[in-house]
This record gives structure tokens, sequence and C-alpha cells, in this order.
């Protein structure tokens, strides 16, 4: 089995110059299954195909190593290019599935999402879910996800409380190799999972009322590994 991850970066004026686009979530994601899937092959795309060129390299790229899956994260910056790649490569091979995730794929957003070719779509958080998706055939049975139906109209499966994601030094995606960072300053990261606010217009709170500490050794950890790599700046994620 091979899973691609794929996250497009904000458009540049200057495509030669584009701004960092560190798939963070993708590299958390591979961190966690690489536990469970140990035989599978699990993939990003080059950063200098997802952010630098046009859509033509990527179909080309996809071509000549075509993939079983291919996961995309989707935010307001890229949810219309992405929605383009998954309807073209859908009809080109109807045998690839798509997983769409991140803050774009949620119940408040079926007016877009239609209009995506996708085959499931992940809600909130992607480890637990997409292990138990990598476990069947069957993704009906899957909780927590939008799929579609005959009439290509999304249906949410059942919503269980699944186990939140710990943030431990095993599923970092930093200390255990799972990201691109060549042309990235920057390292980011969560010293908590989760949001202790409730604004009404955010979704992410919704579904989500724990949460998740970092280990106080894995973040002296980090830092050390951003002392080491030569980065410059460390980002904390943290509401």
């Amino acid at each position: 089995m091979k899973v691609l991850f794929c996250q497009f970066g904000i458009p540049e004026v200057d495509a030669l110059q584009p701004q960092a686009n560190t798939a963070l979530a993708a590299g958390y994601l591979i961190a966690y299954l690489k536990q469970y899937y140990p035989k599978f092959e699990f993939i990003q795309t080059p950063f200098w195909i997802a952010d630098k060129m046009g859509m033509e390299t990527f179909y080309q790229f996809i071509e000549n190593d075509l993939p079983d899956i291919i996961c995309f994260s989707l935010y307001l910056w890229n949810i219309d290019k992405t929605k383009t790649i998954i309807n073209y490569l859908k009809k080109k091979f109807p045998l690839l599935k798509f997983i769409i995730g991140g803050p774009e794929v949620n119940d408040d957003n079926f007016a877009v999402l239609e209009k995506i070719n996708f085959d499931a779509g992940v809600i909130g958080e992607g480890e637990e879910i997409l292990r138990l998706l990598l476990a069947t055939e069957n993704w009906e049975s899957v909780p927590n996800i939008l799929l579609k139906n005959g009439n290509n109209k999304i249906i949410h499966t059942s919503f269980e409380d699944l186990p939140f994601p710990q943030l431990n030094r095993s599923r970092n995606p930093y200390l255990n190799d799972c990201l691109q960072h060549e042309k990235d300053n920057t390292i980011f990261v969560e010293t908590v999972r989760g949001c202790p606010y409730r604004c009404k217009f955010c979704n992410y709170n919704k579904r989500y009322e724990q949460l998740q500490y970092n280990e106080l050794a894995v973040l002296k950890e980090l830092i050390q590994w951003a002392i080491s790599n030569g980065k410059k700046e460390i980002f904390l994620l943290d509401p």
C-alpha cells in the first residue's frame, strides 16, 4: 500500500519564491501511521512540486509513480486548486482513492465539498480516523467521516468519541524525520492540542472538548533539534 500526502501552499505572485509550506499535519499523520503499518509506504509530495510547479507537473508526478491513496490537506488558499486536481485525476484513474482533511472539511461546508470528487473526508483530528480507513475497505463502517453516495450527495457516517491523539516523542514528525523542512527556517511546535475557548464561529472546539498536552521532555528535545538543525524561529501553534 502506497499513501501519498499533499498540501499545496499559498499562491505567490513570484512562483519561484513561494512562502514556506510545511505540511505539519501530514508529518503527524505519517509518524502515527508508521507505528501501525510499518510495511506501508507513506510519502510526501516534494515541496518543489507542491509549491513551485504547476498542475501538469503534479499530474506527471502521479502518473510516474501511481499511489493507492492520495491524502490532501484543504485550506482556504488551496481548495480550488485541490478540487481541480482531484476531479481530473479521478476521471483518469477511477480506482485511485482520495481522502481530504483539514479545516475546510466540516459539516458546514457541503456547498464547496460537493464539487470535489473525493472518496472520504476526515472531520477533526485525523490520526485515528486514517488508521481505521487503512484497516478496511468498508469505509462506511469508519466513524467521523464524510462520504459520497450514488447521487454525489455527501453523507456523514456515525459519530464516535475517538481517542484524542497523544503528543509524545514517537508521534512527533520532527523527531521521527517525517517532514520536509529543507527550505524552512521555522519549526512549528504544539505544546497543547485542542482549544480551551468556545468561539461560535469556529468548528474546531465543537468536536473536541479535551486538551492534550505535549510532554516536557519532548519540548526540550524539539528545542535542541531546532538548534542542531539551524532553525532560526520556533513558532508556537497553541491557541
